[in-house]
């Protein structure tokens, strides 16, 4: 999910790795060379990961509404164009 907020772009991230789920938020800063990362850290289900994700982004932002978590949607391949056929 990203979300811009001022001058900034943050991503957050859950993604399934090795049985465990990584959750990731970073800040993207305009003229920065690097990013910020605020949340790097890995759980046992992906909703501790999500629910991880959203108490960090309240810490962050106070103020903020509660963040509301969304999927991203899923991804669909496009058909690949047939290969030529081989030369005799």
């Amino acid at each position: 999910m990203v979300i811009f907020k001022d001058t900034c772009r943050f991503e957050l991230t859950v993604d399934e790795f090795y049985d465990e789920w990584l959750a990731r938020l970073q800040e993207v800063v305009p003229g920065r060379p690097c990013v910020t990362l605020h949340l790097l850290r890995t759980f046992g289900t992906r909703q501790a990961a999500v629910d991880a994700l959203i108490r960090k982004w309240h810490v962050l932002f106070p103020d903020d509404a509660a963040l509301v978590w969304q999927d991203p949607p899923p991804v669909l391949s496009l058909p690949q164009p047939p290969s030529p056929a081989p030369r005799p």
